[in-house]
């Protein structure tokens, strides 16, 4: 099993116990000032890229913002801890589906998927989470609320 796989996972792990513990992500929070921190998370291999681009630990915003930024944080992370297990499992493509590439980020404007063909083509894009709830329910062979109740509980 390739270890830079493991490594996203304990990654992804380490950020959702420090949000859930109220520490906010450790040192996936880059930059400095009142208002101008983020969550920056990025994993790549050749089936699947992350790239998480959040707000956290704004000073200045109101306890309502600051809550929305966590689970914003916490939902992405969630997702995808989900996807890269699907992953190391071999199991984040349906059978049939060969040489793709998933895409996944998530930033200020929300989510956003892509899958990419063999020959760099967009085959499916989207902004929303629902099809890769759909797609780790088919990984997973687990029914859909379940699935929502993890990412988003």
């Amino acid at each position: 099993m390739d270890d830079t796989i493991l490594q996203g996972i304990a990654d992804i792990e380490e950020v959702i116990a420090g949000m859930e513990r109220g520490e906010g992500p450790g040192r996936f929070c880059v930059g400095h000032g009142l208002q101008s921190r983020r969550f920056r998370f990025e994993w790549r291999d050749q089936a699947l890229s992350l790239d998480f681009d959040l707000p956290c630990a704004r000073l200045l915003a109101d306890d309502e913002t600051r809550r929305a930024d966590d689970a914003e944080i916490l939902a992405a992370c969630r997702m995808g801890l989900l996807l890269l297990m699907a992953d190391r499992d071999g199991k984040l493509f349906r059978e049939g589906e060969g040489n793709l590439q998933l895409s996944v980020s998530c930033d200020e404007d929300g989510p956003h998927y892509g899958l990419i063909g063999a020959e760099g083509g967009v085959l499916d894009e989207g902004d929303d989470w629902a099809p890769l709830v759909l797609r780790l329910e088919t990984a997973f062979g687990i029914g859909l609320s379940a699935l929502t109740d993890v990412i988003w509980p």
